[in-house]
């Protein structure tokens, strides 16, 4: 995590000095995927505030068995110095004046980036309750921004939100990601959303969530695959005309006129379904994001929202007869995909649904945590 050394920097600049008297020098930052890969910082510190605030800094600095404790090697007044090459600097700078109460190195107001910074650090370092008192502050900048849905913005959100506790937040970046996560052409296990692949690597939340998005992606595509598959099937077995034969009279004045009504219908019906499957055959069959039908769901490498975009403007070119509106397929499929995702036939997108039990149980300690501080 840490690395030691004796030679003092010459390219950062002079120290922040946190702590005047402080007898450790942290230089912070200039890790190639770092934000801002060359800035480097050095902060003063005292190293006793924090071993203090700090078990996982404890361990990095007072542990017999780690290299970076070699200030026995050095005077009882000489700071010695330990790199943090990995770390945010504008973050950690933050953190380390909380540590000391030195307030006047918390810059404020924060933005999105700020917040997701300081909260990995604070989870990295085990100093989360040094936070508690800026929670609301917190949950309120991701509540502002939460509408926003590009990379890596989202999955700051994502993580901000698991880490404070923020279900709701949380639920409504979660389903933003999962209904634009694709699979990559090449590799068919790789996530990706708006090309930018997801990884353990992102700090997301949990461990299992990839796995849990990909999980839900394949639920909801289902959905809309089985809605399509059933609809060319209907075409095929003749169940697919929605229109209401007349009913039958028993009037022998009226029979006659009832009949040709009936057979009427009855051929209107046969030209309805048989326009529907062909208007299937044509733009389906010449379409190459979408495989004929049967469609395979785990062929498909497409986000919910791709495949239905792809869906619907195949759809649309099927022309309905008059009268015969309600058996469009596009209509009906655009009632059944607006019901998944308004709710309004599933309840899926609510946080008491969309979030695991685990996980709801896990940020529920979170604030616990935080409010147990305050």
């Amino acid at each position: 995590m840490g690395k030691s050394t004796n030679k003092q920097p010459s390219a950062v600049g002079s120290p922040i000095s946190i702590d005047n008297d402080g007898d450790l020098i942290l230089r912070v930052g200039g890790a190639a995927t770092l934000k801002e890969p060359n800035k480097t910082v050095e902060c003063k510190v005292d190293s006793t505030t924090l071993r203090r605030a700090s078990p996982v800094f404890k361990a990095l600095l007072f542990s017999p068995r780690v290299e970076t404790k070699v200030k026995p090697l050095l005077s009882d007044t000489e700071p010695w110095t330990v790199s943090l090459p990995e770390d945010e600097p504008g973050p950690f700078t933050i953190l380390m004046g909380l540590a000391h109460a030195k307030y006047k190195f918390i810059s404020r107001p924060w933005n999105t980036v700020m917040v997701n910074g300081l909260l990995i650090l604070a989870d990295k370092y085990d100093m989360m309750h040094l936070l508690s008192l800026f929670t609301t502050s917190m949950r309120e900048v991701i509540s502002d921004e939460i509408n926003i849905v590009t990379a890596p913005d989202i999955f700051m959100n994502l993580y901000s939100s698991w880490e404070l506790g923020d279900e709701q937040s949380f639920a409504k970046a979660l389903k933003t990601i999962i209904l634009a996560t694709s699979l990559d052409k090449d590799d068919m296990t790789e996530l990706t959303y708006h090309g930018s692949k997801l990884t353990s690597q992102h700090h997301l939340g949990p461990a299992d969530l990839l796995d849990y998005i990909a999980e839900v992606r394949l639920s909801i595509l289902t959905t809309l695959v089985d809605f399509i598959n059933n609809e060319y099937k209907h075409c095929m077995t003749g169940n697919a005309c929605g229109v209401s034969a007349p009913q039958p009279v028993y009037f022998s004045r009226q029979r006659a006129a009832n009949q040709l009504q009936i057979d009427e219908h009855t051929r209107f019906k046969k030209i309805c379904e048989d326009s529907n499957f062909g208007g299937f055959h044509r733009y389906f069959t010449a379409c190459e994001d979408i495989p004929f039908f049967p469609i395979n769901v785990g062929n498909i490498h497409h986000s919910f929202t791709e495949f239905r975009d792809s869906t619907m403007k195949l759809l649309q070119q099927m022309q309905s007869l008059s009268g015969h509106e309600q058996c469009s397929p596009s209509n009906r499929f655009q009632y059944h995909y607006q019901g998944l995702l308004d709710g309004t036939t599933s309840k899926r997108w609510e946080p008491e649904n969309l979030i695991k039990q685990e996980h709801k149980e896990i940020m529920k300690k979170k604030r616990e945590a935080f409010n147990s501080v305050v």
